[in-house]
């Protein structure tokens, strides 16, 4: 089949039921913020189970494209819906594209996964993590290989990173509306009650879930978006969608500012750096250095205290011990060079509680899980890539939310390792349509 044909005929391109395929997509997206939005902001008590009904409809009957959409909306909002229930539903439906539909394996991903996979599941029974989220938390790569293949070769990555920052606003919003109801913006500026600190929210909701995520997850989540986003705005084909991505992803990137994570800031700060050192033309860079500054500016002026809570968090005395990470890389680290076996195999991931998701895998699945796991995000690099060659602005979302990784415990739910594995997928931004398909026929 030749290239033009695919472009044709491939799921990216627009069926004839496409339009009823994206207004049932927002449909269900937009349910799914309303009754977030209605249980935690304002009160009503919303079963679980119909979150769970809600988000199985469109799993269970989107055809594959629109399903990768939809996901990367849910996958920041977890947090606040029955997850482990959802997976458990999205895996069904992986099952019956393996046995439906022909699945082709990628057979070194298949066997990495599962090798992974098998690791973490033992070590879970050898320490007692028997709980349905730690089991649940040992699938999620399982879970990630399905969703890797399939946006890859069924989906359109582009409407993936859109949708995602849609996600990552949406959980900002509804947790900041709901922060609002009982903390004053004041309260929020101080470090010990900041905007998605840990237990702020605990006791005050209709409901045990709540859309509340700490401040440096949340950092990972915004960088991983706005970096991605930005990659496609001049795609869009109007001005009106231009101007929407853009006002997103300044909204999806100033919100979490009220976390007052440092890592945060840092992170912002070096993509909007690379950013426009990566930018070819000296019209773009100043039109993007103007939009910056702009955007800086006005933040200052119209939001004094922020920006003051933001410099005094800087000037902290815990910034030398980067707020304890450095005792706990001590306190795991020694136990993981005890014997030969924990150096290879680790201590156990959820065993590991160290506040940097680079040596939290070390140290939790050791040298030997590390490699795999490295080797496998080589490969899906690949996959996503092909052999184009991807400049110094397509790794930028990826080594931002590589660091920002670096400041928090990210192992475990699907919505923690997902940021890492969209930057990924953001590599295919952009890529020439018919090598693409040429690649993903060989």
């Amino acid at each position: 089949m030749t290239g033009q044909r695919l472009l044709k005929t491939d799921a990216r391109s627009e069926p004839k039921n496409g339009q009823a395929g994206i207004l049932a997509l927002v449909f269900f997206c937009a349910v799914v913020f309303f009754l977030l939005m209605m249980r935690d902001s304002f009160g009503h008590a919303i079963n679980k189970y119909l979150l769970l009904l809600i988000c199985a409809v469109p799993t269970l009957t989107f055809n594959v494209s629109n399903l990768c959409v939809f996901y990367a909306f849910l996958f920041p909002l977890y947090i606040g819906l029955p997850g482990n229930y959802i997976t458990l539903v999205l895996f069904i439906r992986f099952g019956f594209e393996v046995i439906k539909n022909k699945f082709r394996f990628d057979l070194p991903i298949i066997i990495m996964t599962l090798a992974l996979t098998v690791m973490i599941v033992i070590q879970n029974l050898k320490y007692g993590f028997t709980d349905v989220y730690y089991m649940v938390g040992a699938l999620n790569f399982l879970l990630l290989f399905f969703y890797m293949k399939l946006s890859a070769e069924k989906s359109s990555i582009e409407k993936i990173v859109v949708f995602y920052t849609l996600g990552v606003f949406s959980t900002v919003f509804i947790m900041l509306v709901t922060t609002l109801n009982y903390y004053s913006v004041s309260e929020l500026l101080s470090s010990s009650s900041r905007f998605g600190a840990r237990g702020m929210l605990d006791d005050k909701t209709v409901s045990t879930m709540v859309v509340s995520i700490d401040p440096n997850f949340l950092g990972m989540d915004a960088i991983a978006a706005v970096a991605s986003s930005s990659l496609i705005v001049k795609k869009m084909d109007t001005a009106l969608k231009r101007t929407s991505l853009i006002i997103l992803i300044v909204l999806t990137a100033v919100i979490p500012l009220l976390g007052l994570s440092r890592s945060y800031v840092i992170a912002l700060a070096f993509w909007v750096l690379i950013y426009i050192m990566s930018q070819r033309s000296l019209k773009n860079k100043i039109i993007f250095i103007a939009a910056a500054a702009a955007v800086v500016v006005l933040s200052v002026v119209l939001f004094p205290d922020v920006y003051s809570a933001i410099l005094d968090r800087f000037s902290e005395g815990d910034v030398s011990t980067g707020n304890g990470r450095i005792d706990l890389i001590i306190k795991y680290a020694i136990p993981w060079n005890e014997t030969l076996s924990t150096l290879l195999f680790g201590i156990g991931l959820y065993v590991c509680h160290t506040h940097c998701a680079p040596l939290l895998y070390l140290f939790g699945i050791g040298i030997f899980g590390v490699l795999i796991l490295a080797a496998l995000e080589l490969r899906y690099i690949r996959l996503i890539k092909g052999k184009k060659r991807v400049g110094i602005k397509g790794w930028v979302p990826f080594i931002a939310t590589l660091f920002m990784s670096a400041t928090i415990p990210a192992a475990g739910a699907i919505s923690y390792i997902f940021p890492l594995f969209l930057t990924i997928l953001a590599l295919g931004i952009g890529k020439d349509e018919q090598s693409r398909y040429e690649h993903q026929t060989r």
